[in-house]
């Protein structure tokens, strides 16, 4: 066993893309800008769907998962200062189809307990 990498040809291995993770450090990287982006895109949507909530009880939840979701990107950014990595969000694409979701429940449902459920479902997503 040595310490070189193999290349593999086996059928159905797809090639890197060009910005692929090189080492441990880019996979943490990426993931951290990935977190990073998911943590503020929430911070713009939940005061949308506690406003949209009619249950005091879903609104004040939602309000405390703002809270905690601020101070998530709190600590992300207190990694990306003492790594030396520039906080930049990289785009999430799969936050990015839940905020659709969650529009569209908005959008297509009355306040009131449906709208609610709908939301309850979603935010567990």
């Amino acid at each position: 066993m040595g310490t070189a990498y193999r290349k593999q040809e086996a059928k159905g291995v797809a090639e890197a893309k060009l910005e692929a993770a090189l080492s441990l450090r880019d996979l943490c990287e990426v993931g951290l800008k990935d977190i990073y982006c998911a943590e503020k895109t929430l911070i713009k949507t939940l005061p949308n769907m506690v406003e949209n909530a009619s249950s005091i009880e879903l609104a004040n939840t939602l309000k405390s998962h703002l809270n905690e979701t601020k101070e998530h990107v709190s600590c992300l950014e207190e990694i990306f200062e003492t790594t030396g990595i520039k906080a930049t969000a990289k785009k999430c694409e799969a936050i990015e189809g839940l905020i659709n979701v969650s529009r569209g429940i908005i959008a297509n449902t009355e306040i009131g307990n449906i709208r609610d459920a709908r939301i309850i479902t979603q935010d567990k997503r």
